[in-house]
């Protein structure tokens, strides 16, 4: 349990000095939530007033006296409060069925986080309301008694949830993202792929993910991939646009352009689109484990951050490797840059083998999310990753996995298994 001064910390110079943390943000986003049923009564019971041209009640006062304007009777005021709240009410189911379906082939579906945060952003218009109905007087208890009754319980609701917001923050995650939002779906090997490996097989610690009807990233998020290496990559030798000839000095004579040029302006499109839904399917990874789990036993980071800050968290998602690796590379043996980098693979595959005793030190314990843009690079990086584990009787067969994704075309077929275990502890998203 955090100590006061923490949570004082939370509120107090956060937004200013340091950037809002998510814990801030869903304090901010419940005492929106409190304004709405508050406020918002009262506006609403003020036009009530205007147009039955009386006065609204208010605790301690009874009947008008002579001369003053009636009274707003208590049976309008229950009439616009229930009102009011059924809309807002409303607003949450709706919001409730959003859930997408690409969801269940990556995770099995929960709907305990959900209706969590269901309950919650209703419980914190519910106070509000309450608020201000005994402001009105309809409740005939003292207001300062609700409000120490209503503080009780939002103190309660608070406790549950900073904590782990505040395990949120810690994953790195650059913005919240859920699992619900991810447009990308587990594909097939490519048929490309699969002649390559006909005459150079992949090790045997490294498999090729097939689709299935279970989700493919269920442990990651529960907990349980138990020293498991995920590299999930968007596009194949044929999506990328080819290389200029070997030798040739980068851009010199427009070839790059030129080659980018030639590609079709859906495939110019994937290949925009890839990174950034990549990036979002970590980014979501990341923050179902702290929801569904409880705890802070994952971070997103980069290749090179990890080597340097030594995460101490059992789950790792590292972005963006294809740039990370080269400048990885350059960092730990700054020898290879006069190798021609038109050629990359072989000379990081070279690399990395030669920092095997330091990347053993590592990864040997954790699981791992890989995001890859590119096929050439996560077929590589797996068998790096394959050297970690020499394996024993079998054991550590298919360690490293190969999944490659795509975005759907509106015709994919989507895998959506049947419902499974609901993880014991789950949240959801910070934000209506």
């Amino acid at each position: 349990m955090h100590t006061l001064k923490h949570y004082i910390n939370l509120v107090f110079g956060s937004d200013t000095q340091t950037g809002s943390t998510p814990a801030y943000v869903w304090m901010a986003d419940q005492f929106g939530h409190v304004f709405i049923g508050f406020g918002g009564l009262f506006l609403v019971l003020w036009m009530v007033s205007g147009v039955m041209r009386r006065s609204l009640p208010c605790y301690g006062f009874g009947a008008p006296e002579p001369g003053q304007r009636a009274l707003v009777p208590h049976k309008a005021v229950w009439i616009a409060a229930g009102a009011w709240g059924g809309l807002w009410l409303v607003k949450e189911l709706y919001d409730l069925s959003l859930a997408s379906a690409p969801t269940a082939s990556w995770l099995f579906p929960s709907t305990t986080d959900l209706v969590s945060d269901f309950a919650t952003d209703v419980s914190f218009y519910a106070i509000g309301m309450i608020i201000a109905l005994a402001h009105f007087g309809v409740l005939g208890i003292r207001p300062f008694f609700v409000f120490l009754a209503t503080l009780a319980f939002a103190s309660w609701l608070v406790a549950h949830w900073v904590n782990l917001l505040d395990h949120l923050g810690n994953t790195n995650i650059p913005h919240l993202a859920r699992i619900a939002d991810v447009h990308l779906l587990p594909e097939q090997p490519s048929p490309t792929l699969r002649k390559a490996l006909e005459t150079d097989p992949l090790p045997r610690q490294c498999a090729l993910y097939e689709p299935k009807a279970e989700p493919a990233l269920e442990c990651t998020a529960n907990g349980t991939c138990n020293r498991k290496h995920f590299i999930l990559y968007g596009l194949t030798a044929d999506d990328m646009p080819p290389l200029p000839p070997l030798g040739s000095p980068g851009d010199a004579g427009g070839e790059t352009v030129a080659m980018w040029n030639s590609l079709s302006d859906s495939r110019q499109a994937n290949i925009k689109k890839m990174l950034p839904e990549l990036r979002k399917l970590g980014i979501a990874l990341a923050a179902e484990h702290v929801f569904r789990s409880g705890d802070g036993e994952i971070y997103y980071t980069t290749l090179l951050r990890t080597f340097e800050a030594g995460n101490r968290q059992k789950t790792l998602v590292i972005d963006n490797i294809e740039s990370d690796l080269t400048r990885y590379a350059l960092s730990v043996a700054p020898r290879q840059m006069n190798e021609n980098f038109n050629n990359t693979l072989p000379v990081l595959e070279n690399l990395f083998n030669d920092e095997f005793g330091t990347w053993r030190k590592t990864f040997d314990e954790k699981a791992v999310v890989w995001l890859s843009f590119s096929e050439g690079m996560a077929l590589t990086l797996c068998r790096v990753l394959a050297r970690l584990a020499p394996g024993e009787d079998g054991v550590n067969d298919g360690r490293a996995v190969l999944v490659r994704v795509g975005i759907p075309d509106g015709t994919t077929p989507l895998n959506v298994p049947k419902a499974g275990p609901v993880p014991p502890k789950t949240a959801a998203h910070a934000a209506p």
